[in-house]
Order: C-alpha cells, then sequence, then structure tokens
C-alpha cells in the first residue's frame, strides 16, 4: 500500500479532493498524509491510514525534508497564492528515498512549446515552479490538464463572459468553437481515481486531462439569455481587443486570459495527444446545472 501526500486541503480543489483520499484511506487502498499549516486541519482529523502533519513552507530546510518522508506520491492543490511556495517542496521530496512523483497544481490547458516561446505569454506561465522544478531537479511528475474551472469561469468572467453582468464577447470563431470546461467535483473525483487506482510507477512522468463538458461561445450566450431572462450583451472580439486585453498592465492575467481565448478561437485544445490519457467522470452533468450554481 503506497503514501499519497496532500498539500492545499481548504480550497476549492484541495478539501474535496483530500475527502476523496480519506474514503480511500479508509478502504485500505493507499495511506495518506494530509499536510497543512499550524492550526490549518480545517474539519480533517487523524484516522485510519490517515495522518496529520504540520508543514511549514517558510521553515528550515532540514525540518521541510524531513516533514515529507515517506511520501511516494505528493499531490499539491495550492491555489493561485501558492504557486510559488512549489519549488521548495519539490526540492524538499526530491531528496527522500521514499519519493516516486509529484502532481504540481498546474490544473490548466495545454500550453504548447508556441506558448511558452510567446514574448507575452511565456514569461508568465514558463516562470511558475510546477513548470520549471521538475526539469530542473529531474524528478518525476505526473501532469492534470484541465478546461477553464467552472467558478473561474462563470463566478470570475476569467475569459471576459460575466454570468452576473449577463455580457460576453463573442466573435463568430468564439460563438461556434466549443470551451472546455473543467468542474471541481470532477477533477476532485479524478485526481483521486489517478493516485489510489494505479501505482506510482504507473504515474510517473504520465500526463492526464479532465474535461467535464464542452459548450460553444453561441451555447453559453444563449444559457445568459435563458437564465437572466433578458438578451445578453454581446461585446466583439477583435484583434484589437485581444491586443488591449493582453498587454493590460492593470491586469496581471491579461496574457494568461487571452492565452485561453486564442486556444478557444482557433480549437487549439491537445487533452488526447502525446499519451494524456482522459479521465472519464461525471457524465450527464450539463451546461445549465453547472452554471446555476454561480448564480
Amino acid at each position: 500500500m503506497h503514501t499519497v501526500g496532500i498539500l492545499g486541503i481548504n480550497g476549492n480543489l484541495g478539501k474535496p479532493t483530500a475527502q476523496h483520499l480519506v474514503k480511500a484511506a479508509e478502504q485500505d487502498k493507499i495511506k495518506l498524509v494530509i499536510f497543512h499549516r499550524e492550526g490549518k486541519a480545517g474539519d480533517f482529523k487523524p484516522g485510519k491510514n490517515v495522518e496529520l502533519r504540520v508543514i511549514d513552507l517558510d521553515g528550515p530546510t532540514d525540518k521541510l525534508e524531513e516533514a515529507v518522508k515517506g511520501v511516494n506520491v505528493f499531490v499539491s492543490t495550492v491555489g493561485v497564492g501558492g504557486l510559488m511556495s512549489e519549488g521548495v517542496v519539490m526540492e524538499a521530496i526530491s531528496k527522500s528515498p521514499d519519493f516516486v512523483t509529484y502532481m504540481p497544481a498546474m490544473y490548466s490547458t495545454t500550453w504548447s512549446k508556441e506558448d511558452f516561446e510567446d514574448p507575452v505569454l511565456g514569461p508568465v506561465v514558463g516562470s511558475l515552479p510546477g513548470y520549471t522544478k521538475p526539469k530542473e531537479l529531474g524528478i518525476g511528475i505526473t501532469k492534470v490538464y484541465t478546461g477553464i474551472f467552472d467558478f473561474t469561469f462563470f463566478e470570475s468572467g476569467f475569459l471576459y463572459a460575466s454570468l452576473k453582468d449577463n455580457s460576453i464577447y463573442l466573435n463568430d470563431k468564439l460563438s461556434k468553437s466549443p470551451l472546455p470546461i473543467t468542474t471541481m467535483p470532477h477533477l476532485a473525483q479524478a485526481i483521486a481515481q489517478i493516485v489510489t487506482t494505479n501505482s506510482p510507477e504507473a504515474i510517473k512522468n504520465k500526463s492526464y486531462s479532465v474535461i467535464t463538458l464542452w459548450a460553444t461561445g453561441a451555447e453559453i450566450r444563449d444559457l445568459y439569455t435563458k437564465l437572466h431572462g433578458k438578451p445578453t450583451q454581446v461585446n466583439e472580439w477583435t484583434p484589437e481587443e485581444r491586443e488591449v486585453r493582453r498587454h493590460d498592465k492593470t491586469d496581471f492575467t491579461g496574457a494568461v486570459r487571452v492565452g485561453y481565448v486564442d486556444k478557444w478561437e482557433g480549437s487549439k485544445w491537445e487533452y488526447e495527444t502525446d499519451g494524456k490519457v482522459l479521465v472519464q467522470g461525471h457524465e450527464g452533468v450539463g451546461l445549465e446545472e453547472v452554471a446555476k450554481g454561480f448564480l
């Protein structure tokens, strides 16, 4: 029975993922180590095959190295604010003789070589330890690619399509092209499935994709209209608008947001290429059902 460690247990993704992993541990599928900051274990408690460990990412290196010993598969579900901290975790666990593979919290679309070389987008996505450290350290990694998160799209309007304001940016291509959306329940279930039903060696240096549903821009527009009971405000997405958003110095996420829109507009998704395994689940969950949860 292998040991899985998880970090970031109080977030939108971490909490449901940890809950799935606790159930797996209780069923003797894995041993689980839940890492948390002092006093931040939330609702989680020690139990059958479940251990809680305090971890201080800003503390002494030797203590961090000691904290991660015994873990074979390390799952990071930290939020945006914790992404830069992944580097110190990977450095620490790379020195453990028990370690096999690390799943970074880079749950996002399939950025291409061209994306990383792009002068605007590249420096943003390419600076994150989840992308750079594994190669630098030569450690095993398990990648999970996703569509745009449900709450990021519907609640935050990340791709310039605000459910709250009943507005969306579209053009002919965006109206006809499908956008991949991944829900947190599906992703949490999929991560748990990957790390509990396979040996650590079997998922080392493997890539997976988790897509819950697809929807075209026209389908999203029509849904907004239905949910609000009045026509959705449609703004034209033009090359000029793209450049303004991409270079917006008041929005540090602008390059990433436009990068997603570029893929959406050009249908440049690569979720089943280069050996990526598509993780099924949550069949039958509809666009309207998901969107209603964010009204």
